[in-house]
């Protein structure tokens, strides 16, 4: 113990310091602690001073479980542990705001990194649940029909992956009489379905003449 005073005993957060056992190679002694959870473990007398170690772990978890309930009283979509339809929604608002809004997420260069953004209705989840209604089921999430369009009621809608391909074929853009758009658009402009144009396409017809012809060719 030479060169170490006896901190056993000693309350440090919620540590409790029960004995020393042995040093780290750089020399540092180690301290056998016990949180107030009951779990142990060997912590630095250093970490143990400067504050960089007062529990087990067991704080936070308390603090995000406490959250968790704050945020379940407020709206009651937040369950997502319970893999429910409405937690389901819920983390797909959450993972929306996070492309669009943190610059560090993995997805923000395809949204809010190329001015995809939400509208300001959506930023209160009540709200997106009542236009979109609950997700309705694990294999549809949000698409966007235009898809340089942005996050509003009228442009989204739950779509299961094949419909989202598909909607990403639709954004195919077409130039017709100096007047370039997707082939969405070319078919709302021409008054028929939304798949007016791309079904023509599929069926074999030129571009220009899928776009020129009236929606009762």
């Amino acid at each position: 113990m030479s060169g170490a005073i006896d901190i056993t005993g000693t309350r440090f957060g919620r540590w409790t310091v029960v004995r020393r056992e042995g040093k780290k190679p750089n020399g540092q002694a180690l301290w056998r602690c016990r949180c107030d959870c009951g779990r142990e473990n060997l912590i630095t007398g250093s970490g143990l001073r400067t504050g960089d170690s007062t529990n087990c772990g067991c704080l936070r978890n308390e603090k995000n479980s406490a959250r968790m309930k704050i945020t379940e009283r407020t709206h009651g979509h937040a369950t997502v542990a319970l893999h429910s339809v409405s937690g389901r929604t819920y983390d797909t608002w959450r993972a929306m705001r996070q492309r669009c809004l943190n610059p560090r997420n993995v997805r923000y260069p395809r949204y809010g990194g190329r001015g995809i953004t939400i509208c300001e209705r959506w930023m209160k989840f009540e709200n997106f649940l009542a236009d979109m209604g609950p997700r309705p089921s694990p294999k549809h999430s949000i698409d966007r029909i235009n898809t340089d369009g942005n996050y509003e009621p009228s442009n989204c809608r739950w779509a299961t992956p094949k419909e989202q391909t598909d909607n990403r074929k639709r954004t195919v853009m077409i130039t017709y009489n100096g007047m370039t758009m997707s082939m969405l658009d070319w078919s709302l402009r021409l008054g028929g379905k939304r798949t007016l144009v791309i079904s023509r396409i599929r069926s074999g017809w030129d571009p220009q003449l899928a776009v020129s012809h009236p929606r009762w060719w």
